[in-house]
């Protein structure tokens, strides 16, 4: 499994390998975006859904995506934007819940820079559709569970377990 932590808009997928070294066949049994709670005014992950999940999945390793708070950074008009400091603490309390919660199951992590992923597809920048086009391209049997925009996390999430499906010769 992999699991694109994304802030409160967390993602994770579940790429089946065929099994057999001669069979090369994947298929994504799941895409889905993790549940969010009540946390205070604001929202969470929810590591009770995300429990549940795995307890359903019963994955071999999970690939978390090793992200970090958004840097200030000029925009197309030279502002600069960034997380601010509740956002930035909010988004490493998310990752934290995560990764917590697969340790807790004993799953072994393997934590994955967005540049490792992302160079090994040749994909650039931020946008998302190029990320959902993919996916779809490669992998067939994702497209079922990518119907939105808004699902780019399952598409990342899902890239993210063919680039260590791939890296460790599955693929």
């Amino acid at each position: 499994m992999a699991i694109d932590p994304g802030g409160v808009n967390a993602s994770a997928a579940l790429l089946l390998h065929g099994g057999e070294m001669d069979d090369f066949s994947t298929i994504f049994l799941d895409m889905v975006d993790l549940k969010t709670c009540a946390d205070g005014e604001n929202r969470q992950i929810d590591g009770k859904a995300l429990a549940n999940i795995l307890e359903r999945w019963e994955p071999d390793v999970a690939i978390i995506e090793n992200v970090q708070p958004m840097p200030a950074i000029p925009d197309k008009e030279g502002n600069r934007r960034s997380m601010g400091a509740a956002s930035s603490f909010r988004f490493g309390l998310g990752c934290g819940i995560i990764r917590g919660v697969v340790m807790a199951y004993q799953i072994p992590i393997v934590m994955c820079h967005p540049r490792s992923w992302k160079s090994h597809y040749k994909l650039k920048g931020s946008d998302k559709q190029q990320d959902i086009a993919l996916i779809k391209q490669i992998h067939p049997s994702s497209e079922k569970f990518i119907t939105l925009m808004k699902h780019h996390g399952r598409a990342d999430a899902g890239l993210m377990a063919a680039w260590y499906a791939e890296k460790q010769g599955m693929l």
